[in-house]
């Protein structure tokens, strides 16, 4: 299964502007959890879950430079993920700043993975941070951990640079 959503960094301009982004975005994480198939099978098998998830494997990689401006980020995951929880987890921004990039961020549970594209190419010669952050949850609920050495819960951070 695939969801998708769509984020636009820009803040709402009223309250109720606000309401309504967040009541979108809850019936959004509802209605993917309804259509996610469950079974009692794995209902009991997750029963016992309470390992962290963490990120495996990113793109572009860690570090990385030359990277072309149309790239998608990726992340996967090391379990089955709450299809709204992933979707909702991974950010984009320029290194340096808080406010967040435009983007279309989609899961894809048979890859166990999060992708995030925005809707232009990404600004040439910048270096841009990722995060999927600690709202990422199994389907056991229990939320990503990247770093289980470490006290408290530890989002998956890491850079990337665009070609120029």
């Amino acid at each position: 299964m695939i969801a998708v959503i769509r984020y636009e960094g820009r803040k709402p301009r009223s309250l109720v502007a606000s309401l309504a982004v967040m009541l979108t975005a809850a019936l959004t994480a509802a209605l993917v959890s309804v259509l996610v198939a469950y079974t009692p099978a794995q209902a009991q098998s997750n029963a016992a879950d309470t390992r962290h998830p963490r990120v495996i494997h990113v793109r572009p990689a860690e570090g990385a430079t030359g990277v072309s401006p149309t790239r998608r980020v990726v992340a996967f995951f090391s379990e089955d993920m709450k299809p709204g929880s992933a979707m909702w987890a991974i950010k984009l921004y320029k290194k340096g700043s808080d406010t967040l990039e435009d983007a279309t961020m989609g899961y894809n549970a048979d890859q166990q993975k999060v992708t995030l594209w925005p809707p232009n190419p990404l600004k040439r010669g910048v270096t841009y941070k990722a995060v999927v952050s600690t709202q990422a949850k199994d389907l056991a609920g229990n939320r990503l951990d990247q770093n289980r050495n470490r006290a408290g819960l530890q989002p998956k951070v890491w850079y990337f640079t665009i070609e120029n």
